[in-house]
């Protein structure tokens, strides 16, 4: 019985910690991000513009490759914590945050590719080459795709989490209802509009809730509804 606590504690640990740097790790994806395909100028200024911040680039890309391994380990804590109190949304918030950080780790690649490019037209000499224009755009627009499906997956992924708190009462009602608000705005104004103030809006708040729940479950763990906790208990005791 001892030993079942302890390792349920210890769970809730790693799933606070990780919880934290993933909602620490999306916030800097937004503060960090790099955009150098403009509709409002012409290729060969946005090329010029790529050229003069290939290490924002750089620094953007590594910090998406980072956020996803952060996720994919957040995701797996996520499933352990919450299976024992309601299998279909554990691994419901779990399979979207894994899908989430495969598409945010793509589109990391994505862009140290486009800096590999770069760099070897550079050294040929050929910056102003069609063929290098066209890779450029090509991936740019990749990874522009990547982001956006990694929105839309995180959004499904809060909306999860927040469904999951107000079933089971193991989360305040107020994380829930930010996770739910959060998880609708994400995919619904990131694919209508990517730039939207409110796909930030709720990305932002998803990271904050993020954080939030992971403040709680490193300090508090989870705590359940009276009716609920005797089951829970019982399911974890059947297991152990």
């Amino acid at each position: 019985m001892i030993k079942t606590k302890n390792n349920i504690r210890n769970t809730e640990i790693i799933t606070g910690i990780f919880s934290i740097l993933a909602g620490l790790a999306l916030i800097s994806t937004i503060i960090t991000r790099f955009e150098f395909i403009s509709f409002f100028s012409s290729l060969n200024e946005d090329l010029d513009y790529l050229l003069d911040n290939i290490q924002l680039l750089r620094i953007n890309s590594v910090i998406w490759l980072i956020t996803g391994l952060i996720i994919t380990v957040s995701a797996s804590t996520f499933i352990v914590l919450l299976n024992p109190w309601h299998k279909l949304f554990s691994w419901l918030t779990g399979f979207f945050m894994i899908l989430t950080a495969a598409m945010i780790s793509v589109s990391g690649i994505k862009g140290i590719s486009i800096i590999e490019i770069v760099l070897h037209y550079q050294n040929l000499e050929l910056s102003n080459s069609e063929l290098l224009k066209l890779s450029i755009f090509t991936l740019a627009q990749e990874k522009e795709l990547y982001i956006i499906s990694s929105y839309s997956l995180l959004g499904f992924a809060f909306l999860s989490l927040g469904l999951f708190a107000l079933r089971t009462r193991s989360m305040t009602i107020l994380t829930g209802i930010v996770s739910i608000i959060s998880g609708i705005i994400l995919p619904v104004f990131t694919i209508m509009n990517k730039d939207s103030i409110l796909a930030d809006v709720g990305l932002v708040g998803g990271s904050i809730t993020f954080m939030v729940i992971g403040v709680r479950i490193l300090f508090n763990g989870l705590t359940l509804k009276k009716r609920s906790l005797k089951k829970a208990s019982q399911q974890i005791l059947d297991q152990a």
